[in-house]
């Protein structure tokens, strides 16, 4: 659980998350892969390539110059949160705020009155020179605020009412100026960095006061931010770190980091994209150049989609179907959704199952209330890409999209168990 905190703890944007994913796959020995050159793979080898920053593909090259099967781990880097609009800052009598742009689907509550530090990407011109940096800050905290219940007496008996326009912006500080020439934020970012003009920034909010951290007096669960879906990012990373101790014969074995999963996945880095795609196809060409070897090496294939899963919550079991809701601390979570919502494969479900008594892997499933609307992963947009038998599994979580959300301590280690089963071909 130490590496799992830590990465969440540093991960404080989806930049951030590539970068704390580049550190770990550096650490075990993966060298990195330009995209816009040629790559040159040597067998065993141990590689990755990221793109636009937020997305990443990590594989390890079997030592036989053959490919039969790919194993593909599958997450995203990003969190709900909001985003800084780019014309954001703006005055209301003597107070700065930031405009909010809704990223994903937070549960707005849970991000009020509580201080909001600021991470992301920014562009600026130095030297004559358009240049990029990752920024991290949190010497100068932000909030949302709330009007007090003595004004809105029916908050407690009728629920909060936000409008994402006029109530979602972030307090910043106070003025006694009318203008300014610098707006506050280029001043906290040329706190960070040294440069000329600023050009743009992708800059989100993130809680200051919500580090990992057990729950609990015997640590069987745990609290943190960005639980969706930076615990599978990190159980896909310790899988593949374990696995490249070790050579194969005739497996790829990879993982991807896709970006933008909560808004769509439709960006050039995200699931919706040929990326993937692409690297895997530029790696097999490289061993060998049959289009129709490539083929039966997809059908061969399989691939695990790796996202959050609803827990039971006893307080409100109506929300849940009866029979098919996890319990935390009951292992893996397989999703079973026959509109296809998820990615399904009923001899993947029951290959997993095999798993409880061999391996000791616990496995439960989770399914919808019929008369209620579900959200969708990443799964279902790469079976559309690629053809390859995909299921979704995920740790059970509470409060998902909330700004700290619960999982438990033994359904993760399971998760990286699971994974690392999957990358030495014994599902």
């Amino acid at each position: 659980m130490s590496y799992l905190f830590k990465f969440i703890e540093n991960a404080v944007s989806y930049f951030h998350t590539v970068e704390q994913a580049k550190k770990k796959l550096k650490s075990c020995g993966f060298v990195e892969l330009d995209e816009k050159k040629e790559f040159q793979i040597k067998p065993k080898g141990k590689y990755f390539v990221s793109r636009d920053d937020g997305a990443l593909v990590a594989f390890i090259v079997p030592q036989k110059k053959k490919i039969k099967k790919a194993h593909f781990l599958l997450s995203h880097t990003d969190s709900p949160t909001f985003r800084i609009k780019p014309e954001g800052e703006f005055q209301k009598e003597n107070m700065v705020f930031w405009g909010l742009e809704v990223y994903g689907g937070p549960i707005y509550s849970t991000w009020l009155n509580r201080n909001l530090g600021v991470a992301g990407r920014v562009y600026f011109e130095q030297n004559n020179k358009i240049k990029s940096s990752f920024v991290k800050i949190d010497k100068a905290p932000v909030i949302i605020t709330q009007l007090p219940i003595h004004i809105d007496r029916k908050v407690n008996s009728e629920g909060l009412k936000i409008n994402a326009q006029e109530h979602l912006n972030a307090l910043v500080t106070l003025t006694d100026k009318k203008t300014t020439k610098t707006s506050f934020l280029e001043s906290l970012l040329k706190k960070e960095l040294k440069y000329k003009r600023l050009l743009n920034h992708e800059l989100f909010l993130y809680p200051l006061d919500s580090a990992p951290q057990f729950l609990g007096p015997d640590q069987d669960l745990f609290s943190s931010p960005r639980i969706d879906n930076l615990a599978s990012v990190s159980a896909s990373l310790e899988a593949l770190c374990q696995r490249s101790k070790s050579s194969c014969d005739y497996d790829l074995n990879m993982i991807y980091l896709a970006s933008h999963e909560e808004v769509g996945s439709r960006t050039a880095s995200g699931t919706d994209s040929p990326f993937l795609k692409n690297i895997f196809e530029r790696i097999y060409y490289q061993i060998d150049s049959s289009f129709e070897n490539m083929q039966q090496c997809l059908a061969n294939s399989l691939a695990l989609s790796i996202d959050g899963s609803h827990a039971l919550d006893p307080k409100s079991k109506e929300h849940f179907e009866p029979r098919h809701t996890p319990l935390l601390g009951n292992g893996v979570t397989v999703k079973v959704d026959s509109c296809a919502c998820y990615a399904y494969s009923a001899e993947l479900i029951a290959r997993i199952n095999a798993l409880d008594a061999k391996h000791k892997i616990k496995i439960q499933t989770y399914l919808k209330k019929g008369d209620v609307r579900q959200g969708s992963t990443i799964g279902p947009i790469f079976t559309k890409k690629l053809g390859v038998k995909t299921l979704d599994v995920g740790l059970a979580q509470l409060s998902m999209h909330a700004s700290c959300e619960v999982a438990s301590c033994r359904d993760y280690d399971q998760l990286v168990k699971l994974l690392g089963l999957v990358l030495k071909d014994q599902l």
